[in-house]
């Protein structure tokens, strides 16, 4: 599903609620001292980054979709999110989960609320009707048109319909929320974590280009027809 967000003029990008497989593929995540060549990451300097993953809930009131000044752009009126609706087993699983996906690159996973430093915040909250969407849609990031990486981009996952135990399919979809907001595009590539394609075992940024596309191959949104997850984010967030 895309579609324009309400007077923001930028493109959103959400996920179906779909199912996802056991996790037990014969996919395993790259490291990035695996990668001989990782391009433009060689000469990365930039700085640490921080995705925050947000478990308490909270409020955000209508504005520029900032994470630092808790605003949103999905509504047009403040929203109170509920907590994450599960446990704290649950809830250590799916953060784990995402520190692993994002293990090679140069970013900080943290459940912890980074207050004014600039982050990336995903909030795993319950239904998607919270933020005004319907049922089947599982996560929302707002997708510059630039591809920029949104320095302090904000999205919500919904983790109620997935019920406590799919820990996994929870963390994918927000590790893909967080790939949007870092610039990535969607990709017909059914073992990467930013694919809408489900039923083919673990999902990881993947080492492959792989058509861009949700449900069929297109062009990639900031130009041409593929996308390496892997290495765009070893360039953008540089290796860790």
């Amino acid at each position: 599903m895309r579609a324009w967000g309400p007077a923001t003029g930028i493109v959103l990008s959400s996920i179906l609620l779909v199912g996802c497989g056991d996790g037990s593929g014969d996919n395993p995540p790259i490291d990035a001292a695996d990668v001989v060549d990782a391009g433009s990451a060689d000469a990365y300097d930039g700085p640490t980054r921080t995705l925050f993953l947000n478990r308490a809930g909270g409020t955000y009131n209508v504005g520029a979709n900032d994470a630092v000044a808790n605003t949103q752009g999905f509504t047009q009126a403040p929203v109170t999110a509920p907590a994450y609706p599960f446990g704290d087993t649950e809830w250590a699983a799916t953060r784990d989960c995402v520190a692993a996906l994002f293990q090679p690159f140069n970013v900080t996973v943290t459940d912890v609320d980074p207050g004014t430093v600039d982050h990336v915040e995903i909030i795993i909250t319950t239904t998607p009707q919270v933020f005004g969407f319907q049922n089947g849609v599982s996560g929302v990031a707002p997708a510059d048109g630039t591809c920029a990486l949104l320095e302090r981009g904000f999205a919500p996952v919904f983790a109620t319909p997935f019920g406590p135990t799919a820990t996994q399919d929870v963390c994918w979809v927000a590790a893909s929320m967080a790939g949007i907001l870092y610039g990535l595009d969607w990709a017909m590539h059914c073992p990467d974590v930013m694919t809408y394609l489900s039923s083919c075992g673990a999902k990881a940024f993947r080492d492959v280009s792989a058509d861009c596309g949700e449900n069929q191959a297109r062009a990639c949104r900031c130009g041409g027809t593929t996308q390496n997850s892997f290495r765009f984010l070893l360039g953008r967030l540089g290796p860790r």
